[in-house]
């Protein structure tokens, strides 16, 4: 499912799309997060060496149009709070995925304490709650 995800998400992007509108917005859910910085690295690394040859060149690296443009939610993956140092606070969304049976319901404040546990407190407040309300436009 990932492979799938990162091949369009490459495409919109290196095609230009996420150039061209950049007000769109990308939301990745129900895929956790840990595998969004390595894949922003290397993204960054192919367009480095063969940015040259395609048909659309792009004003800002491939990872600075997903950290702008590109939002993504996680559940009980522990990985996902640390990660917010190589994405950015500001684009991770926790999510209880309450009422599936993946649910972390009704655990959900003991998960996030725990996985939650090293990171910041304003930047898990970002990520449990301030992002969403954000990009929903929650008031």
């Amino acid at each position: 499912m990932i492979h799938e995800i990162q091949r369009s998400l490459t495409a919109i992007i290196m095609g230009g799309v996420l150039e061209r509108f950049p007000k769109l917005k990308i939301v990745s859910a129900e895929n956790d997060v840990g595998w969004i910085p390595h894949y922003m690295f290397r993204l960054d690394h192919a367009y480095e060496k063969f940015g040259a040859m395609m048909g659309s060149v792009l004003r800002m690296k491939p990872s600075d149009y997903i950290r702008r443009q590109m939002w993504a939610t996680f559940q009980d993956d522990p990985v996902g709070p640390a990660a917010y140092r190589l994405f950015g606070p500001s684009n991770y969304m926790w999510a209880s995925d309450f009422p599936h049976t993946d649910s972390t319901w009704p655990h959900s404040r003991k998960v996030v304490e725990r996985d939650f546990a090293e990171v910041p407190e304003e930047v898990t407040r970002k990520i449990v709650f301030e992002n969403a309300a954000s990009l929903y436009q929650i008031g």
